[in-house]
């Protein structure tokens, strides 16, 4: 249990609860996570004051939130979606700073089932808002990866800036990822950016080739056969190559760098940028430490704590980022596969999830923010005293 006292030695009666959790995919947004769960502390601890952030690992969903908490100017346009499609797209703007959210121009719900094929996808819109971006005087350029329909190294983010990726014949080639392997030349822009952050925000870590890569490890979601995989293996091999040839950065040893179909090869090698953790940026962009300083309990989630929960997801940031201050947090999720030793290792104090033997995954599902709200009364029942 958990025994919170005041200067008196009594128990706390006004404890401050900071709500800090991600969405549950396919049920509840993140705030949607932190109005139920406040609505469970209210029950439980009436006098307690709470204080919600929303949360995001850097993926799809993450604009939202920080326009929501940092206050961006939201900036839309006209751009091309994965197909080469017209579509309306936004980024955030902050005076230098520019948040773009790939998905939104380049993202998987864009496209139809029927739509997938990852050889013919295209990163170009997001390359398009990015442009816009620099024109309107931005020094620091956030880019949030993850629900990419795309697996073309970048290439089309990037001649979404400006560049032209050509053959050896001199064509101009449509970028996709189709086209990787018939690289022969990079055309930059005549813009100077050298003055410019560009900062690509990935919750993987995934290196850009193999197994565990770009394309193998996502392809076949975004569509991809198996065929088709090791034509876009080969040619982000060869597009690789011709980067670390051209610029000196070997793009494909880089943590990360196999997130979001690749985009790291232009990102990190043809724009020098870096990589951070997604939910590190997060919880650094909200100002997370000042938050966690007058907290007294941390509550997080997500929607399944699993093995990617280990690798820097949204409630193993939360918990390592408390674990130097001794605040206690605790977790709530829709479904856990964790062992109570990886629990631990995580630094939570409490898990408590919506499913049990006795509800179905779709009745949890459709219940989710009454289910939440009920978890989080059992929490404090018999958690807190």
């Amino acid at each position: 249990m958990v025994q919170k006292e005041g200067e008196d030695g009594l128990p706390l009666a006004s404890p401050i609860v900071l709500v800090a959790p991600d969405k549950f995919k396919g049920s509840l947004s993140a705030r949607e996570v932190c109005e139920a769960v406040e609505a469970g502390v209210l029950r439980s601890l009436p006098q307690a004051r709470v204080q919600k952030v929303p949360l995001a690992d850097g993926g799809d969903g993450s604009l939202d939130i920080l326009e929501e908490v940092l206050g961006l100017e939201r900036i839309s346009l006209e751009v091309l979606d994965p197909l080469f499609r017209p579509i309306q797209a936004h980024f955030g703007l902050r005076g230098e700073e520019a948040y773009v959210e790939l998905a939104l121009a380049s993202g998987l719900p864009l496209l139809q089932a029927s739509e997938r094929h990852t050889l013919r996808t295209t990163t170009y819109g997001p390359g398009q808002l990015i442009r816009e971006a620099l024109g309107r005087g931005a020094k620091q350029v956030y880019l949030l990866v993850g629900g990419s329909a795309t697996t073309d190294g970048g290439m089309g983010l990037a001649a979404g800036m400006g560049f032209q990726f050509r053959d050896r014949a001199g064509k101009t080639l449509r970028p996709m990822g189709a086209n990787l392997g018939r690289i022969a030349s990079v055309i930059s822009p005549g813009e100077s950016w050298g003055e410019v952050e560009f900062i690509l925000v990935t919750d993987v870590q995934n290196q850009l080739l193999g197994p565990n890569g770009a394309a193998y490890q996502y392809g076949p979601q975004k569509g991809a056969t198996l065929e088709e995989l090791a034509v876009l293996e080969a040619g982000m091999t060869h597009f690789a190559q011709l980067t670390q040839q051209r610029t000196g950065i070997p793009v494909k040893n880089i943590p990360g760098s196999g997130a979001a179909g690749g985009v790291a090869l232009v990102v990190c090698g043809w724009l020098g940028g870096t990589i951070r953790p997604g939910i590190d940026s997060l919880l650094q962009a909200v100002g997370f430490a000042d938050m966690l300083a007058t907290a007294d309990l941390v509550i997080t989630g997500e929607g399944k704590m699993d093995a990617q929960t280990l690798q820097g997801k949204v409630v193993h940031g939360v918990a390592r980022a408390a674990s130097a201050t001794g605040v206690p947090v605790w977790a709530v999720c829709g479904r856990n596969d964790l062992s109570p030793e990886e629990i631990q290792s995580l630094g939570l104090a409490a898990v408590s999830c919506l499913s049990r033997a006795d509800l179905s995954a779709e009745y949890c599902m459709n219940h989710a923010a009454v289910l939440l709200e009920e978890r989080t009364v059992e929490l404090l029942l018999y958690r807190w005293v």
